[in-house]
């Protein structure tokens, strides 16, 4: 079971407002019991917090993520997270859609996953399905057959494999952005970045050939904080 969401949006107007990065995070469960933890942890997180509303990164405080990731940080699943930095897009058929945009990195991070992904029930945020505007869920299971059996999108609220998805995308975002509303932008990345350890997880830099390409110097782990994930290309 694989749960997406994102962080950032598919614009290219910068100078409007749109996001520096599109991430993509995919959370995955090998088994039922995997997720009935996660189920479990999400609800001492929300009893903690005494929060009855669902978890979403942009709408809670520091100390309401540090509290939900510690809760969750033991359950066992493994993140696959590809970004990218839209600056360095240049394809024009996903420069003048979102949509291809955020469809194209999905197949991305499904179909290069070193085998780990066969046959697994994918669950994606209902809200994206309008923004993602394909013509429907077969999609995602013509470009990765092997690796998917079913695509569904669903209701976040009722989900907490997507709330986790939210949650990862969230914080790996803030990270690479480095936006310092705290001391350490990559606090709450810190906690969860081993599971994206290959080959089960990845930390795939989408645009890190066209950076190198243009001979812009740049911390490409970067932050700093980020060492120990791994990179694909």
């Amino acid at each position: 079971m694989i749960f997406i969401d994102d962080s950032g949006d598919g614009g290219f107007k910068f100078d409007k407002g749109s996001s520096q990065f599109l991430v993509m995070a995919a959370c995955v469960f090998e088994d039922e019991e995997a997720l009935k933890l996660l189920d479990e942890a999400t609800l001492k997180a929300r009893t903690a917090l005494k929060k009855e509303k669902e978890f979403k990164y942009n709408k809670f405080s520091q100390r309401q993520k540090q509290i939900y990731f510690n809760f969750i940080k033991d359950v066992p699943f493994y993140i696959r997270v590809i970004y990218a930095e839209k600056a360095y897009i240049y394809s024009d058929a996903l420069r003048q859609s979102p949509e291809a945009l955020k469809s194209y990195l999905i197949k991305m991070l499904l179909t290069h996953n070193y085998g780990e992904i066969r046959n697994a029930d994918i669950y994606i945020d209902g809200q994206d399905k309008r923004a993602f505007g394909i013509p429907g869920d077969k999609y995602f299971e013509y470009a990765a057959p092997e690796a998917i059996k079913s695509v569904q999108f669903i209701d976040s609220k009722t989900s907490s494999g997507i709330q986790l998805a939210d949650m990862v995308a969230g914080a790996v975002n803030r990270c690479l952005s480095k936006k310092q509303t705290y001391q350490n932008a990559c606090e709450d990345w810190k906690v969860l970045r081993s599971k994206a350890s290959q080959p089960k997880g990845t930390f795939w830099d989408f645009c890190r050939n066209e950076r190198n390409k243009e001979t812009i110097i740049k911390t490409c782990a970067y932050p700093s904080e980020m060492n120990g994930t791994h990179t694909v290309g």
